[in-house]
């Protein structure tokens, strides 16, 4: 199975030539040019990088909770219970021993509360929510990433790298109303996942980076259980000196999951701005 998409792909391929250009360029800019006193990117010199955003996704998410031998209803939180978009932290911590290996770690902890009136009767821990009576739900669901970079080309003005990392997924759903009471679903889930990041520099101040990781578990794999997840990241980065840089960029993240009586689909999309320290 593929998970890269076409624009994805085409991202890629246009960044891996732009940083092979700058690769040929440099020796060439060394031969018949003055030497410069420092053409190295700035920002890439530390052990210790952690950074902090603000992402404002759009949602498109379901569950479906089948317990007490009633199977449960696929629930669109926009649709069925009146989600709204919201913003959310997005916390990165990266320890790197040296230039080509880095340890990976990231939290986006993400927490919906609202209240809809579904349209239809919605089946949900074993008890029905009827339409028209309005139900208030919420959704917490902690997104934890643990990973490994290596990157297998190292330049002065970029680099190229494959990830290893584990997606843990912690998701909690209550749904309440006064006719039907509180119920109550719990989700964890580790998926494993590859991929790759490229990163060029075309001014020393300024950090172009995309990446994209995902994996596909089947359901043949392990007895009652699948899953799915594909993360794309896109951002540049403006570095004022070494230890201090400001980011914006674009995410696209989804997940899915399906356990013995949970089933949950999680598609989130949109800009970020954030800040970076390094040590």
């Amino acid at each position: 199975m593929s998970v890269m998409t076409k624009p994805a792909v085409r991202l890629y391929s246009l960044s891996a030539a732009v940083l092979l250009l700058l690769l040929v360029s440099s020796p060439a800019d060394a031969q018949y040019r003055p030497r410069r006193v420092s053409s190295a990117a700035i920002g890439e010199n530390y052990h210790i990088e952690i950074s902090a955003a603000l992402w404002n996704p759009s949602a498109d998410m379901s569950l479906t909770n089948t317990a007490l031998d009633q199977t449960g209803t696929s629930i669109n939180l926009k649709n069925d219970l009146g989600l709204l978009d919201q913003k959310f932290p997005d916390f990165h911590l990266i320890v790197r021993p040296n230039r080509s290996h880095k340890f990976r770690v990231e939290l986006v902890p993400i927490h919906y509360s609202q209240t809809g009136t579904p349209k239809s009767p919605l089946v949900f821990g074993g008890q029905t929510y009827a339409a028209g009576v309005p139900v208030a739900s919420t959704i917490h669901w902690k997104a934890w990433r643990f990973g490994y970079e290596y990157d297998f080309v190292v330049a002065p003005r970029g680099f190229m790298g494959l990830i290893v990392d584990v997606k843990y997924t912690d998701v909690n759903a209550t749904l309440t109303n006064a006719s039907a009471g509180l119920r109550t679903a719990s989700a964890r889930a580790a998926l494993p996942a590859l991929g790759g990041i490229l990163r060029v520099n075309p001014i020393a101040h300024l950090a172009l980076t995309g990446e994209i990781s995902g994996f596909k578990i089947p359901g043949s794999w392990i007895k009652s259980a699948s899953g799915h997840y594909l993360d794309f990241d896109a951002y540049a980065t403006l570095n004022f000196v070494n230890a201090v840089g400001v980011q914006a960029g674009y995410r696209s993240f989804n997940l899915g999951y399906t356990l013995t009586n949970d089933i949950g689909d999680f598609k989130l999309e949109g800009p970020y701005v954030g800040a970076t320290i390094r040590f």
